[in-house]
């Protein structure tokens, strides 16, 4: 692709030159890209905190919102939840009852 980025350069190189040209910048894109991109990433996590947007956005909203938000991800799991407490909590105090009676206390 040098020869059709590059005509004029083409003409007054081989394709020897043309290879070790593209092997030089090959090579010194390879020692920059890692430099440039944590400098880059560097300065996007100055700017950009990533916590901060979160903690905004969460203030940002309702307790109404957040609970709807829930019930409607979780909805039917949060009653099969409290269906199963339920049924515990039952269980539990009827077998109470019954030791109890048992042992008349």
């Amino acid at each position: 692709k040098i020869k059709t980025v590059f005509p004029l350069l083409s003409q007054f190189m081989g394709e020897k030159t043309i290879n070790q040209f593209k092997s030089s910048l090959l090579t010194e894109i390879d020692a920059l890209f890692p430099v440039l991109m944590k400098k880059f990433s560097g300065e996007l996590k100055t700017e950009l905190r990533i916590d901060k947007v979160v903690e905004e956005r969460i203030n940002a909203l309702g307790v109404k919102e957040i609970k709807d938000f829930i019930y409607s991800a979780a909805g039917n799991r949060i009653f099969l939840f409290k269906t199963i407490c339920a049924l515990t909590g039952f269980i539990a105090g009827i077998l109470t009852l019954g030791i109890l009676s048992i042992f008349n206390f």
